[in-house]
């Protein structure tokens, strides 16, 4: 509101000054003016509040980021028993869901937020167009008009500012939930993703009770890379999903084995998030 006070003053004086001629196009603008000041203060606040959402988002995706970086190196202690691995893990997924969650409310904000701006900034447009149309019938208050079309484009510049900063915040956010979202899988036999370095097989005598088990670093060279909200089924080459076996850690209830045609099998992602918690690399091997 006080941003807009010297303006409020030139434009009162200015439908003071019009010629009766224009009475109804001057209680037309008076009534717009009254509105757009009144909902100035609201612009305001909901710009600063969608900052401040959208600082909230950048924490809460960087802190996402690092436990997810947290989660793909993590590695079983030595000594330490694979369910109390699990259990490490299943901490870390719960806090990225929070987080997640956290993230997707302000979004929903934000958005609410931009339409209120830009509601706003259709208003000043208007209020724009309607000084156009009553100084065009008053020439001699042109030098007036110079003026308040000046002030008027000012205080609609610092809207588009105002969008144009949540824009660019926006395109962080897209290209972060891009990187969250971004997941890699592979199917092959044991040879092929021994030689991918992939897994090894450690114990036994001659390849008796051998385990088989991911390497320690698994490298994206070789993996297919995917977005995880688009990526609902993969199609393997094998013709019974006994021959199917998933080498890295997804929650049964997530995903489904089906046998498809021409020797084909579907592997079904059924709740992705879920799915892709535990690791965001999926092997698959194939007999």
């Amino acid at each position: 509101m006080k941003t807009l006070s010297p303006l409020l003053v030139a434009i009162l004086l200015l439908l003071n000054s019009c010629s009766n001629e224009n009475k109804e196009a001057v209680e037309n603008t008076r009534t717009e003016i009254d509105s757009v000041l009144v909902e100035r203060s609201s612009s305001d606040s909901a710009y600063q509040q969608a900052l401040f959402e959208i600082n909230d988002m950048n924490e809460n995706l960087d802190a996402l980021l690092r436990k997810r970086n947290i989660m793909l190196q993590l590695r079983p202690e030595h000594g330490e028993t694979q369910a109390t691995f699990q259990e490490k893990l299943q901490v870390i997924a719960n806090e990225l869901d929070v987080q997640t969650n956290l993230i997707r409310r302000s979004s929903k904000k934000v958005d609410s937020l931009e339409k209120v701006i830009k509601n706003i900034q259709r208003k000043y447009n208007s209020l724009l167009n309607s000084f156009d149309s009553l100084l065009a019938a008053n020439e001699d208050l042109r030098d007036e008009n110079d003026n308040l079309r000046m002030q008027l484009a000012a205080a609609n510049t610092l809207i588009q500012q105002q969008q144009d900063t949540i824009a660019s915040l926006r395109e962080q956010l897209v290209e972060k939930n891009k990187i969250i979202n971004t997941a890699f899988y592979i199917v092959g036999t044991k040879k092929e993703l021994e030689q991918k370095k992939i897994i090894e097989t450690k114990g036994g005598i001659l390849g008796i009770r051998s385990v088989t088990v991911l390497t320690g670093n698994l490298e994206r060279i070789g993996f297919q890379e995917i977005d995880i909200t688009a990526l609902k089924e993969i199609s393997i080459d094998a013709e019974d999903i006994d021959d199917i076996t998933l080498l890295s850690t997804h929650p049964q209830g997530s995903f489904s084995l089906e046998k498809g045609e021409e020797k084909k099998c579907l592997l079904r992602i059924l709740d992705e998030l879920e799915f892709w918690k535990s690791s965001k690399f999926l092997v698959v091997e194939i007999d």
